[in-house]
């Protein structure tokens, strides 16, 4: 496969290879969104008392890494026993794992988990990584009842729609030149007329100066909104219920445009700038319009995609198969 951009395929989870000419200005992922990363894609904290914290690849959200790391005792009196032995052991994975669940003879404890939230979502292209140090604000990625958050089968992280987001940072969008946008997310059910925010960006002064992707639940009929400085653009209809979505926009200096699921769906015109470039991942620059459901992926460019949008959206759904 040298010399072939992986823009091609879906097999192999990387976007852009030392082949391609454009490299996204930031990316966030729970898979490796390039050929040549193999660092950390999230930190996770573990919700207990100390709340210990730990990097992970994509490859550990999956391979044990992440449930030994929030592996914890039961409250049964043999675990309890084994807690007060190994008081000054911060991983219980590592208390014979053979035992865990086993019979009397085997010296048995039992096995639980601890809630697991991101509070570092690492930019897989530079240095705009998004973080939350407000434990109560951050999204969840491992539930202690079920398990690794998922959407569509694929890890995700879960945005409660009360107070949930992850800063990103600023300046590096463009407010007034060429971007290009990709998200991959699912919906949960919200009140109706209520605003829930993918990811903002631009101004905390007012509503008015920033550009954020929202779904707009009731006002306009389940759509989702890009909403702008100088223009409203409604993508879709009934989303709702129809689970995992791929949303792309591009803006070419002078008219954005918008995808759902790789089908073009409408486009409107801009005319002013952005009032800063402040982004928020599941909530707006205000922090007033918090995202209810699950994000497993956001790509942005500081330039205008659309002639590679095929291939960029062909590597995506090959990945998480939306469409």
């Amino acid at each position: 496969m040298i010399g072939t951009s992986l823009l091609f395929s879906g097999s192999i989870g990387g976007l852009l290879t030392p082949f391609d000419s454009v490299a996204p200005t930031a990316g966030y992922s729970l898979r490796n969104l390039g050929l040549s990363y193999s660092g950390a894609v999230v930190r996770v904290r573990k919700d207990i008392t100390g709340n210990p914290e730990q990097d992970f690849t994509a490859s550990q959200i999956t391979n044990g890494t992440l449930s030994d790391f929030l592996e914890t005792l039961g409250t049964d009196a043999h675990s309890q026993s084994v807690s007060t032995q190994f008081e000054d052991l911060s991983d219980v994975s590592l208390i014979c794992d053979c035992n865990s669940g086993g019979t009397d003879e085997l010296d048995a404890f039992d096995a639980l988990y601890e809630n697991g939230f991101v509070s570092k979502w690492y930019d897989q292209f530079g240095s705009n990584d998004a973080t939350n140090g407000t434990a109560a604000e951050q999204p969840k990625i491992w539930d202690a009842s079920t398990g690794l958050v998922t959407e569509n089968g694929k890890p995700a992280l879960d945005f409660d729609g009360v107070d949930d987001s992850l800063d990103a940072g600023s300046g590096w969008f463009p407010t007034s030149t060429e971007y290009s946008a990709f998200t991959v997310f699912g919906t949960d059910e919200i009140s109706s007329g209520d605003d829930s925010v993918i990811f903002g960006v631009g101004s905390i002064s007012a509503q008015t100066g920033f550009y954020y992707v929202n779904t707009d639940f009731g006002t306009a009929s389940d759509q989702i909104r890009l909403f702008i400085t100088s223009a409203e653009i409604y993508v879709g209809s009934s989303i709702l219920q129809t689970g995992q979505r791929l949303l792309s926009f591009f803006y070419d200096g002078a008219t954005e445009y918008a995808y759902l699921d790789s089908v073009f769906d409408a486009s409107g015109s801009r005319t002013s700038a952005l009032g800063d470039s402040i982004v928020k991942i599941g909530t707006n620059p205000q922090v007033s319009r918090p995202f209810i459901g699950k994000i497993n992926e956001l790509i942005f460019y500081a330039s205008d995609q659309a002639s590679n949008r095929t291939k960029i959206e062909d590597n995506i759904n090959n990945y998480y198969d939306i469409y």
